[in-house]
C-alpha cells in the first residue's frame, strides 16, 4: 500500500504491475515451448515441474521479503537480493559439470 508520504507515484507502481505481468505473459510460453523442443524426451517432465517449482519458490520469496524490506530498507533489501543472486550463478556454474553428466546420462544419445 502506498502511503500519503511516499515518493512512488501510483501510476509508477501500476506500470511495474502491468510490465511484470506482460514479462510473465510472454516467458511462459516461451520457456514451455523451448523445454518441449529442445529438452530430450526423458527429461521434459522433470524441467517442466522445475520451472514450475522455481515460479512457486519465486513467489514465496517475494513474499517473505515483504517485512524484510521494512526491517532492512530498499538499499540493504536490494543488496541482499544481488547477493542471494550472486550465490544461485556461483551454484549453477559449480555444478554445471554435474548438470553435463546428467544430461548425457538421461538423453542416451537422442538427437535433437
Amino acid at each position: 500500500q502506498v502511503s500519503p508520504a511516499s515518493r512512488v507515484s501510483p501510476a509508477a507502481a501500476a506500470a511495474a504491475i502491468v510490465l511484470t505481468s506482460l514479462a510473465e505473459m510472454h516467458y511462459a510460453p516461451v520457456i514451455i515451448s523451448a523445454t518441449a523442443s529442445e529438452m530430450p524426451a526423458s527429461l521434459v517432465g522433470l524441467f517442466t515441474s522445475l520451472n514450475h517449482i522455481m515460479f512457486g519458490l519465486g513467489g514465496t520469496i517475494a513474499n517473505l521479503g515483504v517485512p524484510a524490506y521494512s526491517s532492512l530498507g530498499p538499499e540493504s533489501f536490494f543488496m541482499v537480493l544481488c547477493g542471494v543472486a550472486a550465490t544461485g550463478a556461483l551454484l549453477m556454474q559449480v555444478s554445471a559439470p554435474f548438470l553435463e553428466l546428467c544430461f548425457e546420462g538421461r538423453s542416451r544419445g537422442e538427437m535433437l
